[in-house]
């Protein structure tokens, strides 16, 4: 069966922040889903010197950088259901074409602190619209949307950073 994700361009650090960042997750659901995923991803994109997560107090870092994550995925209910209705009025025929999809709408914002104050605060809005035929894995397009949304969100603030790099 299909699945329809968006696919992104392959986002790329132009120059590394260099400095040693410990990084601490918000207390939200979406942080506790999302946030040791986001770290991997910065990790993997080399996005600064050394990420020390989880910070914890008394680590030696350069500064503190608090990610919080706050959304969700929603079901597109209307259109899921008028789609079941005109695969089931066409006895199955439709659902080659048709199938179910959803919107995840996220909130990510970050704030960076050193021992003299807050040096920046970040936030980045992401919404990702995936949708999947009828007898498609659910479990295996739930996946590929939260890597997807994980990655979105990585990529978000970490431009953010990147344009504020004379700041930071």
């Amino acid at each position: 069966a299909w699945q329809g994700l968006p696919v992104d361009r392959n986002y790329v650090v132009s120059s590394r922040l260099p400095i040693r960042v410990g990084v601490a997750v918000g207390d939200t659901p979406a942080s506790a889903a999302y946030g040791n995923h986001v770290v991997s991803v910065w990790r993997e994109m080399g996005l600064f010197a050394t990420i020390v997560y989880p910070y914890r107090e008394g680590d030696v870092v350069d500064a503190v950088l608090r990610v919080t994550v706050n959304g969700g995925w929603r079901a597109d209910t209307g259109a899921n259901m008028a789609k079941g209705a005109l695969v089931g009025l066409t006895l199955g025929l439709a659902s080659v074409g048709l199938g179910h999809s959803m919107t995840g709408v996220h909130e990510a914002t970050a704030g960076l602190f050193s021992r003299a104050g807050q040096v920046g605060f970040y936030t980045t809005n992401i919404e990702t619209k995936v949708s999947w035929g009828i007898g498609a894995d659910t479990n295996e397009v739930a996946a590929k949307a939260a890597a997807l949304q994980i990655r979105r969100i990585a990529v978000g603030l970490a431009s953010k950073f990147e344009a504020d790099a004379g700041n930071i």
